[in-house]
């Protein structure tokens, strides 16, 4: 009897404790963070490009594999459907290899790439070859570089976007900048004066961050007045040099911190003032996490994912006309790099689709009230046909992560509202796969089967949003 009333006493005590612990656990889910964000939808527009998400690939990507396929070619239906999913619409052919004669491309090649780039509506920003010298090889033959730009303005001008002269020329190709401007400058001449190569243009100086202060503003002050530049361009790897990277969970939090932007500004004001002085237009044309292919569990992970969305955004609201997420590593936003009947929408992939459903038309300003000091950021874009995308993102995580209930204010009156939530498995950063948009993953094939949920709007126009720690919401207000 005893027996039995002690079991019927734990038995209570059970169920209590379950009680109190389902209760807490109920009030920590109800104590979401409040956060007001209010629009303006008629202040200061921020124009976003229309070809504004970009990938940068290497110029070796484009020879053909021993059996003769292409990773660029029509036929790669795969990678073309990804690309849409994905918004990809500038596709910048560079990089280190496109500097080496091993891995120079042959006509052939390029007719590949370009009669991609029609199928998939892209506008290609090709690199000709100008180092002088490398390591087993001879001397750049100038002519031939100049006979690749005719035959691609000639052939395919209608996805030839600009010529690139030369990659990162001020790493070791180069004594200085002048001897970079004299034969950038010959270059320009050269394939201007061809049968079909009149209306080239040209980007550049595509430096390194080390010259970043320097090389921008004096290409800018040299090249600028010719009316031959489409925009300048600039590398830059956010976070630094992967070799250095020996604590990923340390690095995830660092690109998520509230904080990791003020080194965007940092580098924006070390090279856009100059540039914007000489009325040109710039773009991020070779950008990721960190140099030298990325950092294993970071730049492959969830993390990654936010970053990317916030620093497309950011750029975008600080005047860049486009971005271009460097490939070849850890960073990768699709893999293979090679030619394949399926490929993988890595982490970074999901930045670019998250963008893609909210960054058109022009950025305006808004409002955040957020009193818990919750790390988010938002964004709002008003499109052509004056509907309102604004773009949440919650980069808390962990411990000190806050779910956050948003009540957005878009200052117009709409009629429907929906929303697509970007997550992570247990809304974890540092995972590799698992991640949905709209409640469903992009497939190999490029498909995507993601659907925006129904949101209500108060009569007031506002709109409230459940915004979790660790995810991004996108809000389409019509």
């Amino acid at each position: 009897m005893r027996t039995r009333t002690s079991m019927g006493r734990r038995l209570a005590l059970s169920a209590t404790i379950a009680l109190c612990l389902t209760h807490v656990f109920a009030t920590a889910q109800a104590a979401a963070s409040a956060i007001t964000i209010a629009v303006s939808p008629e202040g200061k527009k921020q124009p976003i490009g229309s070809d504004y998400i970009g990938l940068s690939y290497e110029g070796g990507t484009l020879v053909a594999n021993a059996s003769g396929g292409h990773l660029f070619a029509p036929t790669n239906t795969s990678l073309l459907n990804m690309f849409r999913t994905l918004g990809v619409k500038n596709l910048r052919i560079g990089g280190n290899s496109s500097e080496r004669l091993t891995t120079a491309s042959t006509d052939a090649d390029r007719a590949a790439l370009f009669q991609f780039a029609q199928a998939g509506n892209l506008n290609v920003v090709f690199n000709l070859r100008m180092k002088p010298t490398a390591a087993g090889e001879t001397t750049t033959d100038q002519a031939y570089q100049i006979a690749i730009a005719e035959t691609l303005a000639r052939d395919y001008s209608a996805n030839l976007q600009a010529i690139e002269i030369g990659n990162e020329p001020d790493n070791g190709s180069f004594t200085d900048y002048n001897q970079y401007r004299s034969l950038a400058a010959s270059y320009m001449s050269d394939v201007l004066a061809q049968p079909h190569a009149g209306n080239v243009v040209f980007v550049g100086p595509s430096a390194t961050s080390g010259r970043v202060t320097t090389w921008p503003a004096l290409f800018s002050n040299d090249f600028g007045p010719t009316g031959k530049i489409k925009y300048v361009t600039q590398h830059w790897y956010s976070a630094g040099n992967s070799q250095n990277v020996t604590d990923q969970a340390a690095e995830r939090k660092k690109i998520l911190a509230a904080t990791f932007p003020n080194s965007y500004l940092t580098f924006y004001n070390k090279f856009v003032p100059a540039v914007e002085a000489a009325g040109l237009p710039y773009r991020l044309e070779e950008t990721n996490t960190y140099s030298i292919g990325g950092a294993s569990g970071v730049s492959d992970t969830y993390a990654a994912t936010l970053w990317g969305l916030d620093y497309m955004y950011w750029w975008a609201a600080h005047g860049a006309i486009g971005v271009n997420f460097h490939t070849g590593g850890f960073y990768d936003a699709i893999q293979p790099r090679t030619v394949s009947a399926t490929y993988v929408a890595k982490p970074l992939a999901y930045a670019l689709k998250a963008f893609d459903l909210g960054g058109h038309g022009n950025l305006v300003p808004l409002t955040i009230t957020n009193t818990d000091n919750v790390n988010i950021t938002a964004y709002a874009a008003v499109d052509i046909d004056n509907s309102m995308s604004i773009t949440l993102i919650n980069k808390s995580f962990d411990a000190a992560g806050r779910d956050a209930t948003v009540s957005l204010d878009p200052g117009r009156i709409y009629k429907r509202a929906k929303a697509w939530t970007l997550r992570a498995p247990a809304n974890d950063v540092s995972v590799i796969t698992g991640i949905t948009i709209g409640g469903a993953s992009i497939n190999g094939d490029g498909s995507w089967a993601g659907a925006a949920s129904r949101l209500s709007i108060f009569n007031t126009g506002r709109v409230t949003v459940s915004l979790p720690m660790a995810s991004a919401v996108v809000v389409r207000l019509e």
